[in-house]
């Protein structure tokens, strides 16, 4: 039996000698240190993404830093905070905008009585000093807890206070703008100061004067709005924008508002009528007296043409009847000139052409006459003595129609002796 336990110790002692032998020890240590170096990573070094801000609260000392720039950073084992450096914070009625399923819209009342929801959104940018950032994780603690306690606080005291400056259907019509505009001035500059005045109005319902307390802004002697310090801006907190995308009033306030609405749209529709029918017979007029002064203008157009057509006529008139009467002095300048040149040819040869005309046609007519006679010119038994002188009686009578012809054409036929 003493044998067989040293047999077993023996067998132990060579296991154990293989399992801790230098090597394998070295391999386990390796092994450990990676498996606490794997499990201790995330507590020794922390990565800054870009558009955030890490808060680094070192162990045992509590030295609090802020990094702000993208990259790693050796966080020692220390608490890291995450802050967003710009983020959109919805007050919305609609599932999906902000991190809660529920409503988180604004519960507001008016100075009328009336309440309702608002929805909308704003963005806050957090200040880039790590200094600044320091402080505000001292004093919030967490990123949640900042836009729960402040941020949201800020934007909802905001918002009912802008209604309360206001009724309900002044927001829903008229002051509408005005709204976002007053809200987002106070997250800007500080929450105003406001004080309740008594002023007496007319009751729509029932026609009576009542009493009302209306919220009024303080303001200083210039007249500028007195507030409250603004927490975001000494935080050094920026609105980037506000944005209110619905109102939700009650039923009944609904219904009062769309019903003056209906009536206000009825009396606009009506009176916008009117003054179409007021424009129509206007331009009606206007059209008549476009067309009788168009009309009047065609017809002034008509007799102005036609005057320039008589004009023209009677100017064409003079020119035809002084052109005429340059004709008829041209003629009878023409006429003149012809009758002193024939005159001069006739004092120069004493009309011999004509003359000659005269006499040829008178010979002819003599010839044509002794040509066609029936009784013999010639005699056929001539009387008397042979020879003798003067000739018979047609020969003296042919002599004498040439000296007669001679003394007409005032021609001298006898020939003259040169000198």
């Amino acid at each position: 039996m003493a044998r067989i336990n040293e047999v077993a110790e023996e067998l132990r002692q060579s296991a154990l000698a293989k399992i801790f032998n230098p090597r394998s020890l070295s391999m386990f240590l390796f092994v450990l240190v990676g498996l606490a170096l794997a499990v201790l990573a995330p507590a020794l070094v922390e990565t800054n993404d870009a558009g955030y801000t890490k808060i680094l609260q070192k162990p045992v000392v509590g030295t609090v830093t802020a990094y702000t720039n993208p990259g790693m950073f050796f966080q020692g084992f220390g608490d890291v905070y995450t802050y967003k450096a710009s983020d959109i914070i919805y007050f919305s009625k609609h599932e999906g905008e902000g991190k809660n399923a529920a409503d988180e819209s604004i519960e507001v009342r008016f100075n009328d009585g009336a309440t309702a929801k608002v929805t909308g959104n704003v963005r806050v940018d957090l200040p880039s000093s790590a200094e600044t950032l320091v402080d505000i994780h001292k004093h919030f603690r967490s990123y949640d807890a900042l836009i729960k306690d402040t941020v949201k606080q800020v934007v909802a005291e905001a918002t009912i206070l802008t209604a309360s400056l206001m009724t309900a259907e002044e927001s829903y019509t008229t002051k509408r703008a005005e709204f976002s505009q007053l809200a987002y001035d106070q997250l800007l500059n500080g929450v105003y100061l406001t004080e309740a005045e008594s002023v007496t109005v007319k009751d729509a319902k029932t026609g009576e004067q009542v009493t009302k307390q209306v919220v009024r802004i303080q303001r200083d002697d210039k007249g500028i709005p007195e507030r409250k310090e603004s927490v975001l801006a000494k935080y050094g907190i920026k609105v980037g924008q506000f944005v209110i995308k619905d109102i939700d009033y009650e039923a009944t306030v609904a219904g009062q508002i769309q019903s003056k609405q209906q009536a206000l749209m009825q009396v606009v529709s009506a009176k916008a009528n009117a003054e179409r029918a007021i424009q129509d017979r206007l331009t009606a007029e206007e059209v008549g007296r476009k067309n009788v002064a168009v009309a009047k203008y065609e017809q002034e157009v008509k007799k102005q043409q036609a005057v320039t057509e008589a004009e023209q006529r009677l100017e064409v008139a003079k020119l035809n009847r002084a052109s005429e009467e340059q004709n008829k002095l041209a003629n009878i300048a023409k006429g003149e000139g012809e009758g002193e040149y024939r005159r001069k040819i006739m004092v120069a040869d004493g009309a011999l052409d004509k003359k000659l005309e005269a006499w040829k046609f008178a010979q002819e007519k003599w010839a044509e006459a002794f040509a066609n006679s029936k009784n013999p010119v010639v005699p056929g038994i001539v009387m008397g003595q042979a020879g003798a002188s003067g000739g018979n009686g047609v020969s003296q009578f042919m002599e004498l129609l040439g000296v007669k012809a001679a003394k007409e054409l005032q021609l001298d036929m006898s020939a003259k002796a040169r000198e």
